[in-house]
């Protein structure tokens, strides 16, 4: 039943809305969205992983896409706190979704584009917490995705950019 998937789809843009809004320093200050947030993140499933859905939302692709945003939110603001470590479950179930999406739509080209972007984004953190061999091995595969996506398409100008900047992260 689709109507199974919808709370699940609202209380994921809900948990985007508001990390995203926690990343605007002086908005989040004035407003008090720092500890909302920590709320957020400290409540368990919060960052539910697509394999614990219920079985009609892990279908619904838009569900999906949607929890994997909310995920890479809730990762960004810990990870603007200084707080990257605690980051990473959040970036590893987004890319985990992501992944999810790309395999099981491969019609849809924006789900490969947003898996390697996961990656990428990462990457980056597993780099600023000094774990470089993971980090290259998460730009490795953006790289491998963001090749197909331009083999696929080559005539579209942001996957031959996307793979070029992919290209010099991994130089």
């Amino acid at each position: 039943m689709a109507s199974d998937g919808l709370p699940i789809r609202h209380a994921a843009l809900a948990v985007a809305a508001i990390a995203a809004f926690a990343q605007t320093p002086s908005v989040a200050a004035k407003v008090g969205v720092g500890s909302l947030v920590e709320r957020v993140v400290t409540t368990p499933g919060a960052g539910t992983p697509i394999d614990d859905l219920p079985e009609d939302a892990a279908k619904g692709a838009e569900t999906a896409f949607d929890l994997a945003a909310a995920n890479c939110k809730l990762a960004n603001a810990l990870a603007s706190r200084g707080r990257a470590e605690e980051s990473l479950p959040y970036y590893q179930r987004s890319i985990r979704t992501e992944q999810y999406l790309a395999e099981r739509h491969p019609e849809n080209p924006m789900f490969a584009a947003s898996y390697a972007e996961g990656c990428e984004r990462l990457a980056g953190v597993l780099a600023g917490l000094d774990r470089v061999d993971e980090a290259v091995a998460q730009l490795r595969l953006a790289l491998n995705i963001r090749q197909d996506l331009a083999q696929r398409a080559p005539e579209n100008i942001e996957y031959a950019t996307a793979l070029a900047i992919t290209h010099e992260s991994l130089a």
